[in-house]
């Protein structure tokens, strides 16, 4: 069944349900929040070098900090589970990040049906990816590192012309951001309790 079936067999409406650009970016600002807390203890001795930087005044220093990654690899590594982790498992648990909860909103299947675990790590790498490419390229070529980040804005700023209000990663994982909760539905496709 194609993306457009289900979600007609479901009966969503997809003007009046799915989440637009303003409420996913209103939630996406709290993620972050949350996100920094949790990366904080990890990332703490690059913000420490930032910061001394900003306070000596040095701005060589601090873009050059900013910009390298001369420590140990295992904190940018650590900060990135973290990020993905929390994603995975609030998407495959609840169906939606702690931001997401604030504004009512809830990632389904095009069906309006949980997403589960997998599409939720689906879901997750395909948003995450472009930036670790950018990280990644930076250094490489700066041109290939302007590519991928302009792809990525393009993707996510698709949401604001998508009939249903998808980004490149709700495309990819074929999920919608719902307004609120829908019914679920029986394994004979009838809507449930």
């Amino acid at each position: 069944m194609s993306g457009a079936m289900a979600v007609e067999a479901a009966g969503i409406d997809l003007d009046r349900e799915t989440a637009g650009f303003g409420q996913r970016a209103a939630a996406a600002v709290i993620d972050t929040l949350v996100l920094f807390a949790l990366t904080t203890p990890l990332v703490l001795p690059w913000l420490e070098q930032l910061m001394s930087a900003v306070m000596a005044a040095d701005v060589d220093l601090f873009f050059d900090l900013l910009l390298e990654y001369d420590l140990a690899w295992w904190p940018l590594a650590g900060a990135c589970t973290v990020v993905f982790g929390y994603a995975v498992f609030m998407l495959g648990r609840y169906g939606r990040t702690l931001g997401m909860m604030v504004f009512g909103l809830r990632v389904t299947n095009l069906d309006g049906t949980h997403i589960g675990w997998g599409k939720a790590a689906l879901r997750t790498a395909a948003y995450v990816v472009p930036d670790v490419a950018a990280a990644v390229l930076y250094d490489q070529n700066e041109l290939a590192w302007s590519l991928v980040s302009g792809l990525r804005i393009i993707g996510l700023l698709w949401i604001m012309v998508d009939g249903a209000h998808q980004g490149y990663h709700d495309k990819i994982a074929r999920t919608l951001v719902m307004r609120k909760r829908l019914r679920s539905l029986r394994s004979d496709g009838t809507p449930g309790p």
